[in-house]
């Protein structure tokens, strides 16, 4: 995990420019931005972020691989229901900034054997329900 605890210019190597913009656009001095993605994209483009700005706001910053992701996220996004899903704050170029959820993640040594076939069987179950049109249309070709 990469960590920034002051405010300079590394904030905008880190974060990409239009993820700064986004960021510097809210008018609240940036504490610390540690990079969360667990998994390095191959192509260094992609990453998420855990933002925390002087007046207590915890955002996620996402940077996408391309625009047209981030517009398909946001569009996305508009469709899941806020109450489980946090609704897109900003989105710029390859950048996007939710509110941060927090939470504790899930150590792979504390799953079973069951608890993986259940997250099997809903993530099945996710696959095999009907697309929307409006959904369908946002498909990449």
């Amino acid at each position: 995990m990469k960590t920034v605890a002051a405010p300079s210019e590394a904030f905008e190597v880190q974060l990409a420019l239009d993820l700064w913009e986004l960021i510097d656009a809210l008018g609240v001095p940036v504490v610390e931005v540690p990079e969360v993605t667990t998994i390095p994209p191959s192509d260094g483009l992609r990453g998420s972020f855990h933002v925390t700005l002087a007046d207590g706001q915890t955002l996620k910053a996402r940077r996408l691989r391309t625009p047209g992701d981030v517009e398909r996220v946001t569009r996305l996004s508009s469709l899941l229901d806020p109450q489980f899903f946090p609704p897109i704050v900003a989105h710029r170029g390859c950048g996007l900034l939710t509110r941060w959820i927090p939470g504790v993640p899930i150590r792979s040594d504390h799953w079973t054997a069951t608890d993986l076939r259940t997250c099997g069987r809903v993530h099945a179950a996710m696959h095999r329900l009907p697309v929307p049109r409006e959904v369908e249309q946002l498909r990449r070709s």
